[in-house]
């Protein structure tokens, strides 16, 4: 890289990488100020008790002046010059985290104050600007008494920080995060990483929470276990129970009684209101119904490893650890109607001289391809990311035997392989072909119910996009330890999470659609704009029947609380039977039913 002067392209979009950052910044200063103001960071020496210069007297020294004075100093009317050059060299050591600027507060006001910032300037800062709000932070659950005064929330000589608003050009009261997010956003048709966000910022961590934290995903993981059922011949209407349930664990002399985390049991309910509603309890039974092996078998197609996964039913609930790149990757299945892709992240290497040194040809969805991948297709070479690269990497357009037989002003996408990868118009028919490892069908209604998540459940919020296209489901773990929203429409994946590196609560109430859905929208308002909905074209042998949504059979004529469900056509209720019925092709393995831990 340093002598060949090699450059690298990589998947990244400018754009989304920034609409990334800045989401997650927003997102976490925005879960932050919830939880009140912590204080000041330090707080630097005043004039007074500096040694050595005692003639420069108290009225050197920065005070709180009487607002009730009109005509109370302004900034420039301040002398502090005798501290400025030492609380500037002390403001400019400290760190610029998440474009929070440090500032030294000067002079205090009623309900305002003077700051210093490390370039000498000083700005005012009001009580709208972040003061009327500052209530003490206590814990995560609880703030203090909203501030009447200024002084109620800082003293002179405290370091604070400072979020500088460029459209409008003012300064606001605010604090660098103590808790962590992380964005990933995928281009479900190969797997290309189009933004990578791992914390607040690089200059604070360099831990990348987006490919290195394995964090539990909660409900973030139901979809995976729900295909598993609705592949086993349960169906969205299929009736399960949302009511309590115990299980005795010999292993730790305990009973294990899970719980929604609103407390609540609704009863018997269709899969998928369960689903768009995050009902643990109904998780819990579908999967002791379909069976702890049978739901495993086959996460690999989401890249999950198997072995790793928890082999009990805290398996519904999200039990195991992932990275967001991971469940980012199995989100891209659902997302594109059931192909299997690699994340991956450098797109080609050239060299000083523009000669290909690496390319990668991943995996690509092709759903209207109907040939296999013509001749002219070069050989291919697995590489250790799941990519693929050129045997032959210092091919040039002008090193072809002959180039000047080939009609460079014709139709393109009639040139060989070699000369449209050198032009850069490759298309999905030429590369390596994603495999299929979903059935249309069970994708077709997988995505049915996660496009309900976003109408009528936990993630009404992104509604606020507009856009009747994109399916998602939040995630959230006990105590609110991690906050998880996964999302996508046709082109765009995208997983968020949100939490604290040492895995303590996030407080009361911070669900996956409170804490991380917000960052997901505010990236997804730029990664969709001005991309047509994409729709799904509803496979051969999915029908559609009216229900009785209490019961989940078949509608009697005339019923006005009946709803249009979709089924698989083998497995739709008929006039006289039971939806919920569920056909087991699975009699014969041994389930794992109350085997806990």
């Amino acid at each position: 890289a340093y002598t060949e002067g090699y450059r690298v392209y990589t998947t990244i979009d400018s754009e989304m990488q920034n609409s990334a950052h800045h989401a997650v910044v927003n997102g976490l200063r925005t879960y932050d100020a919830r939880h009140g103001f912590r204080g000041p960071e330090q707080t630097l020496t005043l004039l007074a008790e500096m040694p050595g210069d005692k003639d420069s007297g108290p009225e050197a020294t920065p005070a709180q002046t009487d607002t009730n004075d009109e005509e109370s100093a302004t900034a420039t009317d301040i002398n502090f010059q005798p501290l400025a050059e030492a609380w500037q060299s002390s403001l400019s050591a400290i760190p610029i985290y998440g474009n929070l600027l440090p500032a030294a507060v000067a002079l205090i006001r009623e309900q305002s104050f003077i700051a210093l910032l490390a370039s000498g300037q000083t700005v005012e800062i009001t009580w709208e600007q972040g003061l009327s709000t500052a209530k003490p932070h206590i814990n995560e659950n609880v703030v203090g008494a909203a501030p009447k005064t200024a002084s109620d929330i800082v003293s002179v000589g405290d370091v604070i920080r400072l979020a500088y608003d460029e459209e409008k050009d003012t300064y606001a009261l605010s604090q660098v995060p103590t808790a962590q997010a992380a964005l990933v956003a995928l281009k479900p048709q190969n797997g290309a990483i189009l933004s990578l966000v791992g914390g607040f910022d690089f200059r604070q961590s360099h831990f990348n929470r987006a490919t290195q934290a394995e964090r539990q995903p909660g409900s973030n993981f139901k979809p995976f276990v729900y295909t598993a059922a609705l592949e086993n011949g349960m169906t969205p209407a299929s009736i399960i129970n949302d009511a309590p349930i115990d299980f005795f664990d010999e292993t730790l002399e305990d009973t294990w009684r899970p719980k929604n985390s609103d407390g609540k049991f609704l009863g018997p309910m269709r899969l998928r209101e369960a689903l768009y509603r995050s009902r643990n309890l109904v998780s819990i039974r579908v999967l002791r119904e379909v069976g702890i092996g049978n739901t495993i078998r086959g996460m690999s197609r989401y890249g999950f490893n198997e072995k790793e996964l928890s082999h009990d039913l805290t398996l519904a609930l999200g039990s195991h650890g992932l990275t967001p790149v991971s469940v980012a990757t199995g989100y891209a299945v659902l997302a594109n109607g059931g192909y299997q892709v690699q994340p991956y992240l450098i797109e080609r290497i050239l060299d000083n001289d523009g000669k290909r040194v690496y390319e990668s040809l991943p995996a690509t969805v092709c759903d209207p391809c109907e040939q296999p991948p013509t001749t002219n297709t070069p050989a291919l070479g697995a590489s250790a990311d799941g990519t693929q690269s050129l045997e032959e990497p210092h091919q040039t357009l002008d090193s072809l035997a002959d180039p000047g037989s080939y009609d460079l002003q014709g139709d393109p996408f009639e040139l060989p392989f070699s000369i449209k990868s050198l032009l850069g118009i490759l298309e999905p028919q030429d590369y390596p072909r994603a495999e299929k490892v979903l059935d249309d069908r069970v994708s077709y209604l997988i995505d049915s119910m996660l496009k309900d998540v976003i109408r009528r459940g936990t993630g009404t919020r992104a509604k606020s996009l507009g856009r009747s296209d994109i399916a998602g489901k939040t995630g959230t773990t006990n105590d609110q330890v991690d906050a998880w929203f996964s999302g996508y429409n046709g082109d765009v994946v995208a997983t968020t999470w949100v939490g604290f590196d040492q895995n303590t609560p996030l407080g009361r109430s911070e669900y996956g659609g409170r804490a991380a859905l917000p960052i997901w929208i505010e990236f997804m308002e730029t990664a969709l704009k001005g991309r047509p909905e994409t729709r799904r074209v509803q496979p051969p042998g999915i029908v559609t029947v009216r229900i009785d949504p209490e019961t989940g059979e078949r509608a009697k004529p005339g019923d006005p609380d009946a709803v249009f469900e979709y089924f698989r056509s083998e497995n739709a209720p008929q006039e006289t039977g039971n939806s919920s019925t569920i056909n087991s092709p699975y009699e014969n393995e041994e389930r794992i039913t109350e085997d806990i831990f």
